[in-house]
């Protein structure tokens, strides 16, 4: 177990030598935009962590996506062996929000919360990240074969573009165990949470062609009233499965100013979750059900979908995600805080590192809520801080010594 003056260290470290500095560098970054595909903002931050990486002694490359902007590997070297751990963090750069949007919503501080654009998705998670590695750093801590830091550009998207390159990654440098740094939710409590399940993602456009007409004389084939009749089919299907959900994420139709018109085209966009492997298949099968006319509103249209965006598949505790998980109770038992696991609603790049059969936890970051809400972002300061910080790093530490010594 990480040693007792070692914990006494690490809150005092970063308590009253490194909390102001996180605070105000995380404000830095929380007034930059850096939603995906925004290359200026990404590259800018991507190339901050480039800079604090190196400092810790870090080899750092960069692979660059055109209209993404740069990735980031950086590798560490340990003094172990093979009989040491390899050990991969990995946390992303990029935002859900618009350029404009940060205008609306500068980073601020009420109440022991920092409210910013992506404060809690992700840029406190990658902050204490990076502050973990400085105290161990600092305390000369080389017990480890290697650890691998990733840091993406197009999460919010699906990791489309990056998830090929850091698969190759972890296969490189035989990652035995991952991390990853998003929020833990506050709602949960004080105390630690990691996450040790996560549902995947399929989303679609989905498009009905009915047929132009008169609304008042009649003769057309409303799209809208069709694609409408499909949704509700599709949601009563979602709903006999616990564990799926789909939330239809833009609409369109019609023909603008047009009003006398009975519309011929409409689409909607649809994200899928599903919490099983089993429920992840069966999201192509209910497409394929309401493609197919019913009658009624839906007769005599045309309809078509695609798949546009993807994850791995979902992701349920395995024996090295338990054993991690044990792990870290142990830690937090150490330091008399409260502990939970979680399975998560939400996907993330932790899918990845548990598809190519890596254990990973994650919610390693701060305590945070409001995600993808420009107005309610934000991560919790004061002592919850403090005590995820210290968990993080006991828990580097811990996992580091003990993971190829076996329960």
């Amino acid at each position: 177990m990480t040693s007792l003056p070692l914990v006494v260290e690490a809150r005092r470290w970063f308590d009253e030598v490194r909390l102001a500095d996180f605070v105000e560098t995380l404000m830095r970054l929380a007034a930059i935009a850096s939603g995906t595909q925004y290359v200026p903002g990404i590259n800018t931050k991507i190339s901050y962590y480039k800079e604090w990486l190196e400092e810790l002694g870090f080899e750092v490359m960069l692979y660059d996506v055109p209209e993404y902007g740069n990735n980031l590997a950086a590798t560490l070297k340990g003094s172990g062996d093979e009989d040491d751990v390899s050990l991969a963090l990995i946390g992303h750069v990029d935002t859900v929000y618009s350029r404009e949007q940060l205008t609306q919503n500068p980073p601020h501080i009420e109440e022991e919360r920092l409210y910013g654009l992506g404060t809690s998705d992700m840029h406190g998670g990658n902050l204490l990240m990076l502050e973990a590695l400085r105290f161990l750093h600092a305390q000369n801590f080389t017990g480890f074969r290697k650890i691998l830091v990733i840091l993406n550009n197009d999460e919010e998207q699906t990791s489309p573009h990056s998830r090929p390159w850091y698969r190759q990654l972890l296969r490189e440098h035989s990652i035995d165990v991952g991390f990853e740094f998003e929020s833990q939710d506050k709602r949960l409590g004080d105390g630690i949470h990691v996450t040790v399940a996560r549902r995947g993602v399929q989303v679609y456009k989905f498009e009905v062609r009915g047929k132009a007409g008169h609304s008042g004389i009649g003769g057309g084939i409303s799209a809208i009233d069709a694609l409408a009749s499909k949704y509700m089919r599709l949601l009563e299907l979602v709903a006999q499965h616990s564990g799926m959900s789909c939330n239809a994420t833009s609409l369109s139709g019609g023909v603008g100013i047009q009003i006398t018109t009975i519309p011929e085209k409409a689409e909607v966009t649809m994200a899928f979750r599903a919490m099983t492997p089993k429920e992840f298949i069966l999201i192509s099968r209910f497409m394929e059900t309401i493609r197919t006319n019913r009658g009624g509103l839906e007769e005599g249209v045309e309809a078509t979908y695609k798949l546009i965006a993807f994850t791995p598949p979902p992701y349920t505790p395995t024996e090295g995600i338990n054993r991690l998980a044990r792990m870290a109770q142990e830690v937090a038992e150490r330091l008399d805080l409260p502990f939970g696991t979680e399975w998560k609603g939400g996907t993330s790049d932790a899918n990845a590192f548990a598809e190519f059969e890596v254990p990973v936890l994650a919610s390693m970051g701060p305590l945070g809520d409001g995600d993808h809400n420009g107005a309610e972002e934000h991560m919790l300061l004061g002592k919850p801080l403090v005590d995820k910080f210290v968990f993080v790093a006991s828990f580097i530490g811990y996992v580091c010594s003990m993971w190829k010594m076996g329960d």
